[in-house]
């Protein structure tokens, strides 16, 4: 027995030596693609050249996959339906969903729906601003400034909400905030808080937040995000935000 724990001892002094530990790296983030196209498009639209941006009169079509007896299938957000509620088509995708108790609720790329577990759609619209304003955006009470990108959502187990955030860069005037919502129960039917954080930051300069994280606990709410400088877009550094969720799930 103790030849067999002393020879542990010395695999586990092995794999945490310092030299194993001094020969590790990482990679720089970059910039998302969401974040890069967002710029694209506002430039786009700077130089009055956002025209073949637009949707076609022609959209693509795309095959509805069918249900099946193991699983329930949505047809959620396609390329042309998120080009139809934002005016202007969108890369790349950034799916992600959340499921509560008797409903789903999708973000993908500047859009959000959600449904109820029998597959019934109950609601569909753009994140934020389009060319013809803020009416009918989901975030329309926080202003945004533009599309948005990098939307993430997740449900909370602990107090029955569903949580959303989504992010915003203007480069003139420099800009850079994190929008949040939070569902005032466990239906999204029922109506939602929202909430904006500033997240333009001086790290040697100017700096905006990038391809977000989201985590829920039982008194608080955490984003992360890549920082990355309005000058010459290197990397700044990682930034946390915690969001107390007294008095912001009441309003």
């Amino acid at each position: 027995m103790k030849r067999i724990i002393l020879f542990s001892m010395i695999i586990l002094a092995s794999f945490f030596s310092p030299a194993q530990e001094n020969s590790l790296s990482h990679e720089t983030p970059t910039i998302s693609v969401g974040a890069e196209f967002n710029l694209f498009l506002q430039e786009k639209i700077r130089n009055g050249e956002a025209a073949d941006l637009k949707v076609s009169d022609s959209p693509m079509s795309f095959q509805k996959i069918e249900s099946t007896a193991l699983i329930t299938t949505y047809e959620g957000i396609n390329f042309d339906e998120n080009a139809t509620l934002n005016g202007s088509y969108f890369i790349p995708p950034d799916p992600i969903g959340a499921a509560g108790p008797n409903h789903l609720v999708s973000v993908v790329n500047c859009a959000i729906e959600w449904f109820t577990k029998a597959g019934v759609k109950q609601n569909s619209q753009r994140l934020g601003r389009n060319s013809g304003g803020l009416v009918g955006s989901f975030f329309a009470t926080l202003g945004p400034l533009n599309a948005t990108f990098d939307p993430k959502v997740i449900y909370d187990q602990y107090n029955g909400r569903f949580i959303v955030i989504t992010l915003e860069q203007q480069s003139s005037p420099q800009a850079s905030r994190i929008l949040v919502a939070v569902s005032q129960t466990s239906n999204p039917n029922d109506g939602w808080y929202f909430h904006s954080i500033n997240s333009l930051i001086n790290i040697g300069s100017n700096s905006w937040a990038d391809y977000p994280g989201l985590a829920v606990g039982t008194d608080a709410i955490y984003i992360t995000a890549n920082m990355f400088t309005f000058s010459g877009g290197g990397y700044a550094g990682g930034r946390l935000w915690i969001i107390a969720k007294s008095p912001f799930y009441s309003g």
